[in-house]
């Protein structure tokens, strides 16, 4: 079973899915629960596991609200 190409899709979606959330969960907790909800559809959309990484670094990384909406944007663009 682990060697079936549906399985490695599910756990994948799985990891998407858990990324997606700690994401959300990081800006909560810097920035607060508005700034959460001005993410969640746009980062509930993300399908790279890659980019949900960067941005979940950036969303550590960056001091400000502010910050952090400039390199959102910029990353999103690729």
């Amino acid at each position: 079973m682990h060697d079936s190409p549906f399985y490695d899709e599910i756990v994948a979606l799985g990891r998407i899915e858990a990324g997606r959330e700690d994401l959300l969960q990081i800006l909560e907790a810097r920035f607060g629960p508005d700034v959460a909800a001005e993410f969640a559809e746009t980062v509930n959309a993300i399908k790279s596991e890659e980019k949900l990484s960067e941005l979940h670094r950036l969303a550590l990384k960056k001091r400000t609200v502010n910050s952090f909406r400039r390199a959102f944007m910029f990353c999103r663009r690729d």
